[in-house]
C-alpha cells in the first residue's frame, strides 16, 4: 500500500480520472485501487478500493 501511495504522490496526474477531479491507480500486487483528488498543496485519498465491490461504492464520500 505504501508503494501505491508513493507512486500517486510521485505522478499524481499519471492516472485515470474516472469522475473528475477523483482519479484511480490500481495496485498490480493485490486487488485494491486507490482513489484520489490532486488540490494545488496535497492529494487526498477518498477510498481504498477493493476491486470486487460494487465500483460507486464510495460516491457518498464526496457529499
Amino acid at each position: 500500500m505504501e508503494r501505491i501511495i508513493a507512486e500517486v504522490c510521485r505522478w499524481p496526474g499519471m492516472y485515470r480520472y474516472i469522475r473528475p477531479p477523483i482519479r484511480r491507480h490500481f495496485s498490480t500486487v493485490f486487488p485494491y485501487g486507490i482513489l484520489y483528488e490532486e488540490t494545488p498543496n496535497m492529494i487526498r485519498i477518498v477510498a481504498v478500493m477493493p476491486l470486487h465491490r460494487d465500483p460507486d461504492y464510495w460516491l457518498h464520500r464526496l457529499e
